[in-house]
Order: C-alpha cells, then structure tokens, then sequence
C-alpha cells in the first residue's frame, strides 16, 4: 500500500495574496530505535516544519550527546555493544507495511529495513514533501570497528588459553583459573570463608578434572566452552544483551 501525503493547505486573501496555516499541522510517522522491530513508536510531528528543526530530531537523534532519553530516562538507543551511539544516517522505509485489521495504521515485517526499502531522509527537507502517514523512520547507527575488534581478541584468548590442559601451553594460567584465583584470594583478604571454600573446592576439582579425565571428556567440555563463547556472541549480535 502507497500513500501519499496530503497537500499542503494554504489561505488566500481577498487581495490573492497567500498565507501559512493558521495552526500547525501534524502527522503520525512510526521511529524505529535500537534497530529492534518491536521498539516501533509512532510519533505526531509537523507536516510543514524541516525534520531537523523537529525536537525528536533536533534534541535527540542530532544532538545524542545531550539527549534527555540517554541522561534522564536511562534508555539505550543503539542496537547492539558494536554500535556507537552516533548516527550515519536517518533512512525511510519505502516498505508497503500491512495494514492492520482495524484500518487505521500499518505494522512493519522484519524485511523493511533491508537495503532495497531503504531511501535517505533529508533533514532539510518537511515531513510532507518526503513521508506519507506512518511511514517508517529508520536512524542508522555507525558500526564500532574497535569494540569489534576487543571483543574478537578477548574470545580469542580465552578459548585458547582453556584448551585442555594437555596440550596447553600455559598451564594453570588460563583466564578461568587467574580469574578464580583473583576471587579467591578477595574473599580471602575479606575473610569471607564460605565464598573462598566455595572457590578452593571448585579449583580442586578443575585440576583433578584435568588429570583425570579422559581425552573425550576433556574436548567434550572445551566443545561446551565454545559453545558458550558462541551464545554470548549471539545475544551481543542481536541485542539481546546491549549494556
């Protein structure tokens, strides 16, 4: 479904000069944040104002340093921790949308924000020379290529400094035992003996494991470690968990 906008309505004189409205006139636009499909919040904006003169636009999504979602209200507005919270560019989503059963507004598939749908918004321009009635607004946040690259370099450490302790070059000093070892010696240093007993016990049991065990069982439990480094890679991927 295609809408276009209504045209704008002015008033003419007795003398044929012409004049602005004498009210402001609104339309209803959906904003999409943290790129998620169901954080879609329909906004009321001028029709005839330029977007970046808008206080959604001009106080927050322009200005994010200063945004009051951010400071006051707490909420993340990029997708993922491999975003930074600066913004490339403010798109539209030319997607049709479905119309939902009662006829007054559109819903967006997972599709619309693929690049075919996608056309550029430009902020010098109004809401009604550029947007039909509820049209999707998409900001696109610019990739974090260091938190990339810090994250793929601690995963990568950590998985080989816990290969089986077989064939590990660094004995005893993988990044699971340190950390156990740092916790343990905390509690200690705070005397909170049933956390340092917990954490003693835990690393007996590790080392025995590891002496113990055999081959199969070893790489069966390093199998599990990957799989988990995978998990979390995944929940950081989509947003699932976006600190």
């Amino acid at each position: 479904m295609v809408c276009e906008a209504e045209p704008k309505e002015t008033i003419v004189s007795k003398e044929g000069t012409q004049h602005a409205p004498t009210q402001v006139e609104t339309m209803e636009v959906y904003l999409r944040l943290k790129g998620d499909n169901e954080k879609d919040y329909l906004l009321t904006i001028p029709k005839y104002t330029p977007l970046k003169d808008i206080p959604i636009f001009k106080q927050e999504l322009l200005d994010l340093e200063h945004s009051k979602l951010i400071s006051e209200f707490k909420l993340v507005l990029k997708p993922t921790l491999f975003h930074k919270s600066t913004l490339s560019v403010i798109n539209k989503s030319v997607h049709p949308g479905i119309l939902i059963k009662e006829g007054a507004s559109l819903i967006y598939d997972y599709d619309c924000d693929e690049n075919p749908y996608l056309k550029e918004i430009d902020l010098n321009k109004s809401a009604e020379t550029q947007l039909w009635p509820h049209q999707l607004i998409l900001p696109k946040w610019e990739v974090n290529y260091f938190n990339i690259f810090i994250y793929i370099a601690l995963m990568t450490v950590w998985l080989i400094s816990d290969i089986p302790q077989y064939i590990n070059p660094w004995k005893n000093k993988n990044l699971t035992y340190l950390l156990n070892l740092f916790f343990f010696k905390v509690f200690t240093y705070f005397k909170v003996e049933s956390f340092s007993r917990l954490i003693a016990k835990d690393m007996i049991e590790v080392n025995k494991l590891n002496n113990d065990s055999s081959l199969i069982l070893l790489w069966g439990i390093y199998g599990m470690h990957i799989l988990k480094v995978l998990l979390l890679t995944f929940f950081l991927r989509v947003g699932l968990i976006n600190p």
